[in-house]
């Protein structure tokens, strides 16, 4: 699994996946910060808290990533908040 990293996130996140043994970039390492979010995603792990740190929910987005890795993988959408995370499993786009 690879994750990129939104710029809105800080880049903590990075180190925090790689030690949770997951490779993760953060966009500004690899495109353009202006960029339009269709170029970014192809499915979403959103982060709806106040505080997005990684030290504050980090186990938080650990669990339902792992969990749901192949529906996230097929275009899901999954919601992480400061009770856990839950997974839609409509894709927001069709593989083909």
């Amino acid at each position: 699994m690879k994750i990129l990293v939104d710029v809105n996130l800080t880049i903590d996140w990075v180190r925090f996946f790689a030690h949770e043994g997951i490779e993760a970039q953060h966009w500004t390492q690899v495109g353009d910060p202006r960029a339009e979010d269709t170029v970014i995603m192809s499915s979403i792990f959103q982060i709806r808290t106040q505080v997005v740190l990684p030290a504050a929910i980090g186990a938080n987005v650990i669990a339902p990533l792992r969990a749901h890795a192949e529906s996230l993988e097929k275009g899901a959408v999954i919601v992480v908040d400061e009770r856990g995370g839950r997974v839609r499993s409509l894709p927001i786009r069709a593989r083909s």
